[in-house]
């Protein structure tokens, strides 16, 4: 997956190990039932967030989280 993501570059961010987002098809950032924090994309789907990630996300939107 690290491969693909040096790949792709600018405007995708490593959200989880396993997840590669779009950072214009981030719709929601919210907490998950579970506590732990999740993003909806523009197509509803809902994935977690890993804490490098959050870091990663909030910089990639000019963001605080």
């Amino acid at each position: 997956l690290a491969a693909v993501e040096a790949e792709l570059g600018a405007g995708f961010v490593r959200v989880h190990r396993s997840t590669i987002v779009r950072i214009d098809a981030v719709r929601e950032i919210r907490s998950a039932e579970s506590g732990e924090p999740e993003i909806v994309l523009s197509n509803g789907l809902a994935r977690r967030i890993s804490e490098r990630g959050q870091t990663l996300l909030a910089a990639a939107l000019q963001v605080n989280l």
